[in-house]
């Protein structure tokens, strides 16, 4: 299943139209709709609007998705953002898995390049998302 129809999917187990998933998320129709029929790729800020709506986390959004942690595929990590692992700074560790999520993030298409950037982001998410264990 791709992105797009898995979105569909969740959209309609909500039993909600396009016009009313705009309301809930603020999002334009013809965005949602191009979403659904796979014609963009969403940031992750739509992702996590769009699994608080359903009531899940993001990785159950995109499970099963290609390229949205599928573990069977080699993932680049670009060097910048695993020197996040050795940074002495970040008083807790980061994991694989955490570096897996953020190396899917890109905003118009570019990704962070140096690793203040991937810093800044990984800290600002922490900041953001509670932890599981929270």
């Amino acid at each position: 299943m791709k992105l797009g129809e898995r979105l569909k999917a969740f959209r309609k187990s909500a039993d909600l139209t396009l016009a009313q998933l705009k309301d809930l998320t603020g999002l334009s129709v013809s965005y949602l709709s191009d979403l659904e029929r796979g014609r963009t790729n969403p940031s992750i800020n739509t992702l996590n609007k769009l699994a608080g709506i359903y009531k899940i986390s993001v990785s159950a959004l995109t499970e099963g998705i290609e390229g949205y942690g599928d573990e069977s595929e080699e993932t680049f990590i670009p060097p910048a953002l695993k020197a996040l692992k050795e940074d002495p700074d970040i008083g807790h560790s980061v994991t694989d898995n955490d570096l897996l999520s953020l190396s899917r993030i890109s905003l118009r298409g570019k990704q962070p390049q140096t690793a203040l950037e991937w810093k800044e982001i990984y800290l600002y998410l922490n900041r953001l998302l509670p932890s599981e264990d929270e």
